[in-house]
C-alpha cells in the first residue's frame, strides 16, 4: 500500500497546514517524500521514472515548498531522485 500511502500522508499534510500546525504537516510531507523516494529507487525503467517524478500530485510532495516549516527551506531529503 506504499502507492495509496504517500497520498494520504500528502492529503493529511495539506490538512495541517490549513490548521496552521507546521510540525504535524512537516512530519507528513518528509514521510509521504520518503514513501515516494523509495518508490522511484525500484522503478528500473527510465521514462517510468521520470513520468512518476514529473507527475503534478508527485511534485507537489517533493517540492521544497511542501517541505517548509515556518518559511524555512529545509535539506530535501530526495534530492538524489531529481530527474537523471
Amino acid at each position: 500500500m506504499p502507492g495509496e500511502a504517500w497520498q494520504i500522508l500528502a492529503t493529511l499534510g495539506e490538512l495541517y497546514q490549513k490548521r496552521s500546525d507546521e510540525e504535524q504537516a512537516q512530519r507528513a510531507f518528509v514521510r509521504a517524500a520518503e514513501i515516494v523516494q523509495s518508490l522511484a529507487g525500484k522503478i528500473e525503467d527510465e521514462e517510468l521514472w521520470a513520468g512518476f517524478l514529473a507527475a503534478e500530485p508527485v511534485r507537489r510532495v517533493m517540492s521544497n515548498e511542501s517541505l517548509t516549516t515556518r518559511g524555512r527551506k529545509n535539506q530535501a531529503p530526495w534530492a538524489n531522485f531529481l530527474p537523471r
